[in-house]
């Protein structure tokens, strides 16, 4: 009975093999370019982005506004047979901005409030991705830690005691009590070894969500 053969793994994205795999943990400078490619990131970016062209217009309504204006109008003959001049117009008009110390000042106060705003936001935002992604990476550290510890030395070491155990009692030098007990002891490991899987996917998929990679395939735990 081995994990392998009961569950499959979902995969980590290509760039965060390094982070699993690395003996030293990252610095808060690797998780956040990790985290940036994150759907809410993006949004977030499009706001700001949103916010910087509110702040353009608000700003274009302190210029001048200069308008050309021409009109050609035909007049056809009197009913008496006199010629009448065509006419031709021609305008030049322009609008000045009203109150520009003080109302086009209030727009664009608040509009460059409202990009202010939304990049805290994105700080926070961000902060709290690292965070979680350091959260995540702790617990797939720990987890694997575990994992080798069952697979190396516990499994090993519980399957030979139950080998031993049932070759005794086929030998007529023990008691079946002591080949259950070894047997049970040797399935509560392989339990416990699956639940430690079944953690690290979930702690694999939270690094897959943060670093916006949402796509699973199934992978044989051991690639990892």
């Amino acid at each position: 009975m081995t994990s392998n053969s009961a569950e499959s793994q979902i995969a980590p994205h290509e760039s965060l093999r390094q982070l699993l795999t690395t003996p030293t943990f990252p610095d808060n400078q690797t998780l956040y370019e990790r985290v940036l490619d994150h759907p809410q990131l993006r949004a977030i970016d499009a706001n700001i982005a949103a916010a910087h062209i509110g702040t353009n217009i608000a700003e274009q309504q302190y210029k001048t506004e200069w308008a050309l204006e021409a009109s050609y109008g035909y007049r056809a003959d009197t009913s008496t047979g006199m010629d009448r001049a065509d006419l031709f117009s021609f305008g030049v008009s322009f609008d000045v901005p009203l109150f520009t110390a003080d109302k086009q000042d209030r727009n664009v106060r608040a509009s460059k409030a409202r990009a202010e705003s939304i990049r805290t936001d994105q700080q926070l935002v961000v902060r709290d991705l690292v965070t979680r992604m350091r959260a995540a990476l702790v617990d797939w550290r720990g987890l694997n830690e575990r994992k080798a510890l069952y697979e190396q030395r516990l499994l090993p070491q519980l399957t030979q005691q139950a080998d031993a155990t049932m070759a005794d009692y086929a030998n007529d030098q023990g008691e079946l009590q002591d080949v259950i007990r070894a047997r049970i002891a040797m399935i509560d490991a392989h339990i416990e070894l699956l639940t430690i899987a079944v953690a690290q996917h979930s702690s694999v998929a939270e690094l897959n969500y943060l670093s916006g990679y949402t796509q699973t395939q199934a992978l044989p735990s051991e690639d990892l």
